[in-house]
């Protein structure tokens, strides 16, 4: 029998679930990782939540959806620049993960959670686009 480990929204015990900087961190130590696909209104995102100011994630362009900051427990809150010079995690494109992860040869296997119904097609249309 072999075990496989995972990170789960690429380490959120360590990192902000669900961001570059996580995932990276995962790849890093060869582990794969989880994570969770959502849309908004252009593009395939990567973030737990449903919604982001009371609105529905999928009403957001990326651009607007980039204005709030991933918090603990995979929360996002506005947010429009970095606190007092701190970085913020930002909501990754599912095309800047997958990028991310072809860096690392040593990562594990990466597990995504699509969130939202008649979303299939399209997240296999973006992994098949990023393996060429």
């Amino acid at each position: 029998m072999e075990t496989e480990f995972f990170a789960h929204r690429g380490g959120s015990a360590v990192n902000l679930g669900n961001t570059l900087t996580a995932f990276r961190y995962a790849f890093e130590l060869g582990i794969g990782v989880e994570a969770d696909v959502r849309r908004c209104r252009d593009a395939l995102v990567i973030t737990h939540c449903q919604q982001a100011g009371g609105d529905a994630i999928s009403s957001y362009a990326l651009e607007d959806l980039r204005q709030f900051a991933v918090r603990p427990h995979g929360t996002l809150e506005w947010c429009p620049a970095d606190v007092h010079g701190l970085a913020v995690g930002r909501v990754p494109t599912l095309h800047e993960l997958l990028r991310l992860w072809q860096r690392y040869p040593i990562a594990g296997r990466l597990l995504l959670d699509v969130k939202e119904a008649g979303l299939i097609d399209k997240v296999a249309q973006v992994v098949v686009e990023a393996a060429n």
